[in-house]
């Protein structure tokens, strides 16, 4: 079946990773994070130490994130790494943060791209994205691939608030200076965390996935291209 935008849209809300960024949350448990380390500047640690300094962090951030009890609160990377890593200097620390920052970042496809670009053409574009890293390297890389199409950036690193709370969507509202959330798609590959909160919101949503339909109520789409 052929995407239809509704007519009522104004502004479309985006979720990143797993919607238009992949190849994102390189965090498997053999993952080897010493490149990044030494790409970003470290020189200092071995590899095995800095192997387990990082699979620490991001086993404590994934058990967090998981958990949904700080949605409302979600530590900062740099809080998780003084918790578990702080034995080391500040510099240290800093290329833990940006070695966690390299591994959570993917890449955009160019027909991807291609489509944002031409969507921000009839559409005010809005990110509103969970993030544990710091929005700096990735506001960076999105500027680089994607230009300056966004109306918008909202990540839940910057407010320590995670998708579904509703805070964070109404943040990306006021910001997007929206009158009327009706007229607002919201766009994600979580129907927990994208999709159910925009509708309790009054928006409307349109789920990206590849699994059985969930709503007749609530278009489907497999890639963001079908949106153009």
């Amino acid at each position: 079946m052929t995407y239809r935008m509704p007519d009522t849209i104004q502004t479309i809300f985006l979720d990143m990773n797993g919607t238009f960024v992949f190849g994102h949350d390189q965090f498997g448990p053999g993952t080897d994070y010493f490149p990044a380390y030494r790409a970003v500047g470290g020189a200092r640690l071995d590899r095995e130490a800095l192997n387990v300094k990082v699979r620490q962090v991001v086993d404590r951030l994934d058990a967090l994130y998981q958990s949904n009890v700080s949605d409302l609160d979600f530590p900062s990377v740099a809080t998780i790494v003084d918790e578990v890593a702080g034995d080391l200097d500040a510099d240290e620390k800093q290329f833990v943060e940006d070695v966690i920052s390299r591994h959570e970042m993917g890449h955009i496809a160019d027909d991807v791209a291609d489509a944002l670009q031409r969507l921000s053409e009839r559409y005010a574009l809005v990110i509103v994205s969970n993030l544990w890293s710091q929005s700096r390297l990735w506001c960076r890389f999105l500027d680089e691939v994607l230009g300056d199409i966004f109306a918008a950036r909202v990540f839940s690193s910057d407010l320590r608030i995670n998708k579904p709370a509703p805070q964070i969507f109404l943040h990306a509202l006021e910001l997007a200076r929206v009158e009327a959330a009706e007229t607002v798609l919201m766009v994600g590959d979580d129907w927990r965390r994208d999709v159910e909160p925009a509708l309790e919101l009054g928006m409307q949503a349109t789920w990206l996935s590849v699994q059985p339909r969930r709503s007749e109520s609530v278009a489907q789409i497999r890639a963001v291209t079908e949106l153009v």
